[in-house]
């Protein structure tokens, strides 16, 4: 028997065969994207990229990892999944939920940004950085400071009116071991991203907003060797540089033939948004002391 299970992410009505709890379930009649499994190609005709696990061409992507499966993704609004035999759901769902899921919202023109969004007073503050930087780690301390969770890993930004809205994303947060220890939470009572990495899915619901948010501020994080903090407001052509080197996953943009549409969507958003450089300590964790930091210096500022 097939099922039609019917959510809400990044704005679009999705309707999948594969159950997703870490998505907030929805009704409605007509969907914006079909998520359904079948059989996809080895290899697409015509590419415009290649990338290690990924072919690229106008309006069709493949994404493919032999120990998960592949994913096909089409005109933004079809994503077709061959799992493979030994994968985990949990595998299946992170994946497409990663890279298929930001390809289809690159197909959609959507600005698809690298980090985790939080709201305070009906603001939303998005942090980017590298993988490792602290964005879902900063997100959850937040979160227990009296803040809401927008987004997780993608954060899509659309430019409205000439005002930047951050739209809703995924009601859960991918937290590392330590990160879960300095919480408090007890790891036992969360399900692994992956069985072989200590990551772990914590879902957000009841410190979630479904609604789009008007953006405050953008945070890049980076970690350096000394003990204190620091902050910078990117003015000029490195805040054009930083936020372009933030989108999610980038190198998909190429083959795509989504360059221009990019280059445009970052030239609105750094006119109409205010962009930080936050250094943080590389060890030790810090978490509370980079949270009242970022109250500080960001949304009480």
């Amino acid at each position: 028997m097939i099922h039609n299970y019917k959510y809400l992410a990044f704005g679009l009505k999705i309707q999948s065969e594969l159950c997703f709890p870490e998505l907030h379930s929805s009704e409605f009649k007509d969907p914006d994207v079909q998520i359904s499994f079948g059989k996809n190609p080895k290899e697409l005709t015509d590419i415009k990229s290649v990338g290690v696990l990924f072919q690229a061409k106008k309006n069709d992507f493949l994404f493919r990892l032999d120990t998960v499966g592949s994913f096909r993704v089409q005109n933004g609004n079809s994503i077709i999944i061959e799992p493979s035999k030994s994968a985990t759901e949990e595998e299946v769902r992170l994946f497409l939920l990663g890279s298929a899921i930001g390809a289809l919202l690159q197909q959609l023109d959507l600005f698809t940004f690298h980090g985790s969004t939080v709201i305070k007073d009906d603001i939303a503050y998005v942090i980017g950085g590298k993988s490792g930087t602290g964005k879902s780690s900063l997100a959850a301390t937040l979160l227990n400071k009296g803040f809401q969770l927008l987004a997780d890993d993608i954060s899509i930004i659309k430019n409205i009116k000439g005002i930047p809205m951050v739209y809703p994303g995924i009601p859960h947060l991918k937290l590392w071991a330590d990160v879960m220890e300095a919480l408090k939470l007890d790891i036992e009572s969360y399900p692994k991203v992956r069985p072989q990495i200590l990551k772990y899915r914590k879902p957000v619901l009841h410190k979630f907003s479904n609604s789009p948010h008007k953006l405050g501020s953008i945070v890049i994080l980076n970690t350096k060797n000394t003990l204190d903090f620091e902050i910078e407001e990117i003015k000029g052509s490195k805040k054009f540089e930083l936020l372009k080197e933030n989108t999610y996953r980038y190198r998909f943009l190429e083959g795509l033939e989504k360059t221009n549409e990019h280059f445009h969507a970052v030239t609105l958003l750094a006119g109409s948004s205010n962009l930080f450089l936050i250094k943080r300590p590389g060890t030790p964790l810090q978490l509370f002391d980079l949270a009242d930091f970022f109250i500080k210096n960001i949304v009480d500022s």
